[in-house]
């Protein structure tokens, strides 16, 4: 077991709960993904009755789920037979943008590995010391020597080395083989992000192209998919596992193929018996995990006939293959597998039969239309009355007029604050030197914030009646912003104003609340998902798998770093105005 990357790993969530010091990543890895450009929608829309779905059983399950809290939805569509009934985005999020898939990515990894063995290339016997050969090291090579592309593929490989550890070594397949594994090849499951990351890094070795490029041209191209990216190691091989950025309604075209059994408008695309191979049940899921089994990088449905692509915080494709609809919800809450309320309801609303088709629903196409304009913060309902709407205006403009100006921050432990929330940063492994100070201004667009950080700064248009939309650019990740504002008063009489930034190439959140008081500022931060990720965590599963030194440490040390974790989510800063 290799213990140096362990303590590295260890050593690496000390620093990141110590709000007194920057965090400084183990291993440099520039940013990557490049500015959303926005591409065509060529989504095919249908009518939801002329494909047998009920226009008021959409409107039921889009309140269901926007009304419970804790599924924090952002985006929807819904689709049967290849035709779109529903596409929309909630609140500030717009449905035409691509997304971080997180885990989806695995079920579109598995698609690669069928091509090649449809190809003849490999089989799910290949053992992983077939393909990388001198890549493992001598030392390791007899505990690799039976591990095959099945153990990767159904996450029995016992490899140890995983998510986290990925952070602190920049060759991720040398720490996969050097940490070595915790039980023998297929004895169980243990979902691991890196098994996928070798599967993506074993088509690059096989093929000579990295996974992206080629499913670009067996899989993305075919199906008309062309605004998308994936992340790469920092040894260039695409991450796998994870850093899949998709547009939705193009992730909704891969998962209607898989319903066609491999076949897209009269082309074959991937053949039906690796399809049901990997939509299949291949191994048994402890149920604390949901409601789900697991195929080949697909989870498989335990009551109803079909399967589904999960990503952590809320991402996930339904497929039912009986009625032939899919359900892609994008989400930012604290499921990490199948345990959130999506589930049973999605289950409750589409694990049913549906007809071929239905009477035209006047009445509920109507409500349909209206409850998809309310929900969206891009189409503003205006105040009722016109002298609402003319003092509302005229106070956002005065308010506006008295917070212009620059403010500097005064709070020592600012250094390791930032605009983009910590788990963010987490996931893309950048990480804030610090806040300095604000600027507000305005332009003809309207107010503006300029959020100051130690080497770069980011300008956010702030919409009072529909959000404004950004792209910046903060510690070299460029980013899609879109910021609402609110003026208040609280009880002490000082202006408030209340900012929700979303990330829309993210599930992720920044609130700030700035309170502008006579001696200075101060700023108030939240994120989602964030603190409520920590309920219930414990370490003592995590100390049974690591040697004594180590489980020792984290069995005194983890309760508190689980506590200053959870400081990190919520902060506050002090500034004062410059004159």
């Amino acid at each position: 077991m290799n213990v140096v990357t362990l303590g590295k790993a260890l050593s690496f969530i000390k620093q990141l709960t110590d709000i007194s010091a920057s965090t400084v990543a183990p291993v440099n890895t520039p940013p990557q993904k490049p500015e959303f450009v926005p591409s065509e929608d060529d989504c095919v829309y249908a009518s939801p009755e002329s494909e047998g779905v009920s226009s008021d059983m959409l409107c039921d399950y889009i309140e269901e789920i926007y009304n419970n809290k804790s599924i924090n939805i952002q985006g929807l569509i819904v689709s049967r037979h290849g035709k779109t009934l529903l596409k929309m985005g909630f609140d500030s999020w717009g449905s035409d943008v691509w997304k971080c898939a997180f885990s989806q990515s695995k079920s579109v990894t598995t698609i690669a590995v069928g091509m090649l063995m449809e190809d003849g290339i490999i089989t799910p016997n290949t053992t992983i010391a077939d393909i990388f050969g001198k890549k493992i090291p001598a030392l390791y090579k007899s505990k690799f020597k039976d591990m095959t592309l099945l153990h990767l593929l159904n996450m029995s490989s016992g490899a140890i080395f995983n998510e986290l550890m990925c952070i602190t070594t920049d060759n991720w397949v040398k720490g996969f083989f050097t940490t070595g594994s915790s039980f023998v090849p297929g004895e169980k499951f243990n979902y691991n992000s890196l098994n996928t990351y070798m599967l993506s890094a074993a088509v690059t070795v096989l093929t000579g192209k990295s996974m992206a490029d080629f499913l670009d041209e067996r899989l993305f191209k075919p199906l008309g998919i062309t605004n998308y990216f994936w992340e790469k190691c920092p040894k260039g091989a695409n991450r796998g596992g994870w850093g899949l950025f998709i547009k939705p309604s193009d992730l909704v075209k891969i998962g209607q193929m898989l319903l066609q059994n491999g076949e897209w408008e009269g082309k074959h695309i991937l053949s039906e018996k690796y399809i049901k191979a990997a939509t299949e049940k291949r191994i048994d899921v402890p149920e604390g995990a949901g409601d789900y089994d697991y195929g080949l990088q697909i989870w498989t449905a335990r009551d109803y006939n079909g399967f589904l692509f999960n990503g952590m915080l809320g991402q996930n494709m339904f497929c039912f293959r009986d009625s032939g609809v899919i359900v892609a919800v994008n989400s930012g809450n604290t499921d990490i597998f199948q345990k959130n309320d999506i589930f049973p309801v999605t289950h409750k609303y589409f694990n049913r039969k549906f007809e071929d088709s239905l009477p035209r629903n006047r009445k509920g196409e109507k409500r349909l239309k209206k409850l998809t304009d309310t929900l969206s913060h891009y189409r503003p309902r205006r105040n009722k009355h016109l002298w609402e709407r003319i003092f509302r205006k005229r106070n956002i403009a005065r308010h506006c007029n008295e917070i212009t100006g620059d403010y500097t921050v005064t709070s020592k432990d600012a250094v390791s604050l930032g605009l983009v929330p910590v788990l963010m940063q987490v996931i893309l492994n950048n990480y804030t030197k610090g806040t300095i100070g604000y600027s507000f201004g305005k332009d003809e667009r309207g107010l503006y914030l300029i959020y100051k950080e130690n080497g770069c700064e980011a300008k956010l248009h702030i919409g009072f009646d529909a959000p404004e939309r950004d792209n910046i650019e903060i510690m070299g990740e460029k980013l899609l912003c879109a910021t609402v504002g609110e003026f208040r008063y609280n009880e002490d009489d000082d202006l408030v104003l209340k900012l929700r930034s979303d990330i829309l190439e993210y599930p992720f959140t920044r609130y700030m609340k700035f309170i502008f008081r006579e001696k200075g500022l101060e700023v108030i931060y939240r994120e989602t998902p964030g603190r409520e990720l920590l309920d219930g965590v414990s370490t003592d599963g995590v100390t049974k798998k690591m040697p004594s030194v180590f489980s020792s440490l984290i069995q005194s040390e983890g309760e508190q770093i689980i506590t200053k974790l959870g400081n990190a989510f919520e902060r506050s800063a002090y500034a004062i105005k410059n004159s």
